[in-house]
């Protein structure tokens, strides 16, 4: 039990040095899980959702080109090697690759309530009077 606890102290001090130093402790445990080991398959984060092809997004934050900032855009497609979606600019025709963090969705139009497309009811009225007197 001595042997135990000299053991588990030197470890512990092991740990408490190199972490001091600045070099990243991973335990036994930890290697051999697999969130420890690194993953170089490109692709989106796991937590981002991908916008198929067709939705309709706002160009956003971009240094290079902050022209195309507020644009109106399509998503083409999301290219996984790039890690970019390919968008066209809906002004212009032009195609990019922009990071996810570069578009930002827009929702589509509501259509007009039904009442705004009907002419209003004394409008209706009016008419229907001028018609019968004809």
């Amino acid at each position: 039990a001595v042997a135990v606890a000299v053991a588990a102290a030197a470890l512990s001090e092991r740990f408490s040095t190199a972490a001091a130093a600045g070099h990243p402790v991973v335990t036994e445990e930890e290697a051999g899980t697999p969130s420890a080991a690194p993953t170089s398959a490109p692709g989106p984060p796991p937590s981002m959702d991908l916008l198929p092809p067709g939705t309709s997004v706002k160009v956003i934050g971009l240094k290079a080109r902050p022209g195309l900032n507020g644009k109106s855009a399509t998503v083409v497609e999301y290219v996984a090697e790039k890690e970019r979606y390919r968008v066209k600019v809906d002004e212009g025709g032009e195609e990019v690759y922009l990071r996810p963090l570069n578009v930002s969705r827009t929702l589509p139009k509501p259509p007009l309530p039904l009442s705004a497309t009907r002419e209003p009811k004394h409008v209706q009225r009016m008419r229907k009077h001028a018609a019968g007197m004809r």
